[in-house]
């Protein structure tokens, strides 16, 4: 899935862990980890705090398109 590299990309540009960033979306480091990966979705309530956190960057329609 191109759009999680999308997160992954603003993570890495923003210099956050994996850890940070699952603590202040308020998930599990793991989570994050598959969300990269495109081995998982997120709820539409983590999409949202991902949005926010992100000011829009990576946003939940980010998480609905395909590979």
């Amino acid at each position: 899935m191109k759009n999680m590299s999308k997160l992954r990309e603003y993570r890495e540009r923003s210099g956050i862990s994996q850890a940070k960033f699952a603590e202040a979306v308020d998930c599990k480091k793991s989570m994050i980890c598959r969300l990269e990966r495109g081995e998982r979705k997120p709820s539409f309530a983590l999409a949202q705090r991902i949005s926010e956190y992100t000011k829009g960057e990576v946003t939940p329609n980010d998480f609905l398109a395909v590979g």
